[in-house]
């Protein structure tokens, strides 16, 4: 009985010792490396949304490791752009509704791979507004306001502009044309306008212009002197319009006729002609000023030439 023991004993100590001829036995758990091959996981192009003011580039993302060579080609509507090889492209050579895509090749010993991004499109650029302003610079209550406007589209679309008038820091309600008429405002208002540039697709940014502010406007004489003499008596209503409302005074001045006068509040001229014995030409001129010192004029021109005799005289 115990004779039969051993002997199993004895053969599962052979078992367990025995080892393989060549070298020592790798002890339990030992890791032997695998060699795995490089890949290309994925290509996209950033941005996802370019405009021709983006610098796009390509992201690759690789599985195995880093391939010992990467190269680039830029694809643009489906055609390689020379000398686009490298991981980024600048929008300068491209344009709205172009269709890019890049290519990439790896290259390692024995084996090459490519792949390719999906296509992205070139956007829209929105316009942009180089300056605004107002003319004249220094306006006057009688006159029309127009806006100057300066802008740019990278896409060189036609530009067309939104226009929105201020005055005192208040939107004038319904005002949108590139002028402003001068029932819009009075003297010592401040005027300001607002554009908006559009190219069709998109709006740019609103800017303003420097504000200006209105002025006194001269008084406008808007009658005018009879064209001959209907007697010896004369008379001539003057009339004048100032835009700012303000009372105005007449006078004449230069060559006047002698004993022709002018109402100063009402601009009533009279004049009771004395005849002279030759021919005689008068020039002066209509005032018409007002509370501020501004002023305007009416130049005026009269003639008398004396009948000719009759031969039986």
């Amino acid at each position: 009985m115990n004779n039969r023991v051993l002997l199993v004993l004895f053969t599962f100590a052979l078992l367990g010792c025995g080892q393989q001829s060549g070298g020592p036995s790798e002890p339990a758990g030992t890791l032997r490396p695998v060699a795995t091959a490089v890949a290309i996981a994925a290509v996209r192009i950033l941005p996802e949304h370019p405009t021709p003011q983006s610098t796009l580039e390509a992201e690759v993302r690789f599985s195995g490791g880093q391939p010992e060579q990467v190269a680039y080609q830029w694809l643009r509507n489906g055609t390689p752009l020379p000398g686009a090889i490298g991981a980024t492209l600048k929008g300068e050579q491209l344009h709205k509704g172009d269709f890019i895509l890049v290519q990439v090749r790896i290259g390692q010993p024995g084996r090459d791979e490519e792949a390719k991004s999906d296509a992205v499109v070139i956007g829209n650029t929105p316009p942009l507004l180089n300056w605004v302003e107002i003319k004249p610079k220094k306006p006057t209550s009688s006159d029309t306001l127009e806006a100057l406007v300066n802008g740019k589209d990278a896409d060189q679309d036609q530009l067309t502009y939104a226009f929105r008038w201020s005055v005192n820091g208040q939107t004038a309600v319904g005002q949108i044309d590139p002028t402003l008429q001068k029932q819009c405002f009075r003297r010592g208002d401040r005027v300001q306008v607002s554009v908006t540039p559009f190219d069709g697709s998109e709006w740019g940014r609103e800017g303003t212009s420097p504000s200006v502010v209105i002025g006194n406007s001269p008084p406008v004489i808007v009658s005018n002197p009879p064209e001959r003499f209907e007697s010896l008596d004369y008379r001539y209503q003057v009339k004048a319009e100032d835009a700012d409302g303000d009372p105005v005074r007449f006078s004449l001045r230069g060559n006047v006729p002698p004993g022709m006068k002018i109402d100063e509040a009402t601009g009533l001229v009279e004049w009771k002609l004395v005849v002279p014995k030759e021919a005689t030409t008068w020039e002066y001129e209509v005032v018409v000023a007002d509370s501020e010192g501004l002023k305007s004029f009416q130049q005026i021109t009269l003639r008398y030439t004396p009948l000719p005799k009759s031969i039986d005289s």
